[in-house]
């Protein structure tokens, strides 16, 4: 059952909602190095390629510490159009770029985001 987090105005700020309820989506007796189509596989293999890239990327104390938390890096990916930009432009990471690349390419999140957009 979805369950919505309500803030003290009356906003909806979240919602917690099951992992999907399709065959395709449910939870496998594989383990998730395998390629094995589940949500729960998918979710598990993209976060330990999340983490391993993670480590592999050595960020500096700096990069861990910003306006969405401490102790964890944040990366911005996609289109932006704010902080005084004339016109639209894509987001550049310079020495991360193919880090950020293979990650947005991956075929589990993007299962992962189909959902959560669905």
């Amino acid at each position: 059952m979805d369950r919505p987090i309500i803030g003290f105005d009356g906003e909806i700020l979240a919602c917690v909602v099951p992992s999907p309820n399709h065959p395709s989506h449910q939870a496998s007796t594989a383990p998730a190095s395998d390629k094995s189509p589940s949500y729960q596989a998918s979710s598990t293999r993209f976060f330990d390629k999340m983490m391993a890239f993670g480590e592999e990327a050595n960020f500096t104390p700096a990069e861990l510490t910003h306006k969405r938390g401490i102790g964890f890096a944040a990366i911005n990916a996609g289109l932006s159009y704010g902080m005084g930009h004339k016109k639209p432009s894509w987001l550049k990471h310079g020495t991360r770029e193919a880090m950020v690349s293979n990650l947005l390419d991956d075929e589990d999140l993007r299962r992962l985001a189909a959902y959560q957009d669905g």
